[in-house]
């Protein structure tokens, strides 16, 4: 199907977990997201202020996620912040693993990367300058 026209409405990763109250919790207070539905098996999280920014968080074993799916890998989930040096800061404090140090990438992104509790790896970053090198002729 061809993209044009579509309307897309909306775009939601979905983080299976063991122990959803947990991972609810970490994304809560690193990142500041607030809490817009809460239950047993499933969180429904968003950023303040930007309902397009949500990430929701299921129960890896429950029955209502198709059996097909439970034993998938949860992949990584990039946060675009405004302060990435403050968010890594934070994330040594409190002793998240910490996958990739914080550096700069000839892109255009200031990032590290780490892992929530149910082992998802945050891909974190602040947007910086491109590198000049990045247009250099070869």
């Amino acid at each position: 199907m061809e993209g044009r026209g579509l309307l897309i409405t909306r775009v939601m990763p979905i983080i299976f977990a063991e122990d959803v109250a947990g991972v609810r919790d970490f994304y809560v207070s690193l990142l500041g997201f607030e809490i817009a539905f809460d239950s047993d098996w499933f969180a429904n999280l968003k950023a303040p202020g930007n309902d397009a920014a949500e990430v929701a968080v299921w129960q890896r074993d429950h029955d209502l996620v198709p059996p097909a799916v439970r034993g998938q890998g949860s992949g990584v989930i990039n946060v675009v912040v405004d302060d990435v040096d403050r968010v890594f800061a934070e994330a040594e404090r409190i002793g998240l693993p910490i996958v990739l140090r914080l550096r700069d990438e000839p892109y255009g992104q200031r990032r590290f990367l780490t892992r929530d509790p149910a082992g998802t790896v945050l891909d974190i970053s602040t947007p910086i300058a491109m590198s000049p090198e990045l247009f250099a002729p070869e």
